[in-house]
């Protein structure tokens, strides 16, 4: 397939679009995008939300491209949506999870579209809150989805000050971020990295076998405590034999081992063991220390996906860490919401802003700093520490996902002798995929969508085949 067909066949933001303000089957027809795009930009206004030539872009009129999420939530306000409407904007229109109800800013926007506040009046509202949190607020790690949405439905009868003093009594509820979600991806993580481990395992003993160790080392098998130090020091005595050092197939396969050990030994779950399964073909370097993937970004903008890193996996896993950060930069910039900037700054924020900035400054400079330059430097710190609060999306989980169901579809059958069969591997993949994604408050899988479309066709090859493979497949079709 080449990039063009993808793209064209790929039902993304712009196709989502044409179908709220234009035709459902308005395909690639030009005209039809360029009415639909007109009566967005009528819907929105006098409102200055983004610029004529990022409005066609979002209808497919020369480049896509697709609004963020904060950016969605403006739209919202601009278009007069509901609230009803803003979740399905970003589920369907931009595979994004729905609103956010852990997150203080999103349930507080949520319910100004049901009320048919302004924007304005939401992020007053946003600042007040923020004011008025308790400066040893801690939250709570739990997942709160459920019962946030409980007491939603009793708050949003109070009018706008009653319900922002309920939140308050509630704040440490608000994390910003969805521990279910988290705990699925981070479960799918550790049982594919599991899977990993056990297929290295095999591979391993096998070249062992092959290298002599079984018959050399008698005394030791591999479910001994020292097996690691065992191996390592048997692959060093064979090195120096002569018939080895001469020999490339054995040099090649005593590498094999050292590789395989220090996976299968490691003492915790390296994400990096993770991206090598996943995105290898994708790689143009492994040099043992870090990842680089290939220039070409064909097959990601095909298939709306992005390869992750390690620093990606870290920062999904520990967004509790920076969502607490950024929501402390976020109470201290609310904090001095209206202050004379010429005054002293508080010793609290100063406190923080040496805790977040440890090397830059001595503590004495930090207390003779102003409010103004305080509120300065902090907006500065908050909006650098808002970037690495990520959400994690379905082209995260997707993967992990279909690699899971892959294998353990793999697995039963193995258990049981009987014969693999697509049409259930399939299904197997689409429940286990579609209860997740549900309890994730994502899109269920959607063949019009390319990435969804790709993986689904996948399970009716003969052999049915893993993520590394698809994308080996597409580097040589493009």
């Amino acid at each position: 397939m080449n990039k063009e067909n993808a793209m064209d066949e790929n039902y993304g933001f712009d196709r989502f679009l044409l179908e709220k303000w234009g035709s459902a089957n308005a395909g690639e027809d030009q005209k039809e995008r360029r009415t639909a795009c007109r009566k967005f930009q009528k819907a929105l206004k006098d409102n200055d939300v983004a610029a004529a030539g990022t409005i066609r872009a979002w209808f497919g009129l020369g480049k896509r491209s697709e609004p963020n999420r904060e950016k969605m939530v403006q739209l919202a306000f601009a278009l007069g949506l509901s609230h009803q409407e803003l979740d399905e904007y970003l589920q369907k229109g931009l595979r994004m999870p729905g609103i956010q109800v852990n997150d203080y800013r999103e349930m507080i926007y949520y319910y100004g579209l049901e009320h048919g506040l302004s924007i304005q009046e939401c992020d007053q509202m946003i600042l007040v809150f923020e004011k008025h949190m308790c400066r040893a607020y801690v939250p709570v790690q739990e997942a709160h989805t459920v019962k946030l949405w409980r007491y939603y439905e009793t708050w949003r009868q109070k009018d706008p000050v009653h319900f922002l003093k309920e939140m308050c009594t509630h704040a440490e509820m608000f994390k910003g971020y969805s521990k279910t979600t988290l705990d699925h991806f981070k479960r799918l993580k550790s049982q594919l990295l599991q899977d990993i481990r056990r297929s290295i395992r095999k591979n391993l003993l096998n070249d062992l076998k092959e290298l002599g160790y079984m018959e050399e080392v008698a005394p030791y098998t591999l479910e001994n405590s020292g097996e690691k130090e065992e191996i390592h020091r048997f692959l060093k005595n064979i090195s120096r034999r002569v018939e080895v050092k001469n020999n490339p197939e054995m040099q090649a396969l005593i590498q094999s081992v050292r590789r395989d050990c220090s996976v299968v030994y490691s003492g915790h779950e390296r994400n990096r063991d993770l991206l090598r399964e996943l995105y290898s073909p994708a790689m143009s370097g492994q040099d043992g220390k870090s990842i680089r993937y290939k220039k070409r970004t064909d097959a990601k903008k095909s298939y709306g996906l992005s390869y992750m890193t390690e620093r990606h996996i870290s920062d999904l896993v520990g967004i509790s860490i920076q969502k607490e950060r950024e929501i402390r930069l976020a109470q201290a910039i609310a904090s001095l919401e209206g202050v004379d900037p010429d005054s002293a700054c508080p010793r609290w924020i100063c406190r923080l802003m040496k805790q977040e900035l440890p090397e830059k400054s001595s503590k004495q400079e930090w207390q003779e700093i102003t409010t103004g330059q305080a509120k300065k430097l902090l907006t500065k710190m908050h909006r650098k520490q808002k970037s690495r609060c990520l959400l994690i999306q379905r082209e995260d989980l997707l993967p992990l996902l279909m690699e899971v169901a892959r294998r353990k579809y793999h697995q039963d059958k193995e258990k049981t002798g009987e014969k693999e069969n697509p049409q259930d591997a399939q299904k197997y993949f689409c429940t286990m995929a579609n209860t997740i994604l549900g309890a994730c408050s994502m899109a269920p899988l959607d063949e019009r969508y390319a990435l969804d479309k790709k993986l689904l066709d996948s399970f009716w090859e003969e052999e049915m085949d893993s993520f590394a493979d698809l994308l080996e497949e597409e580097d040589q079709a493009l």
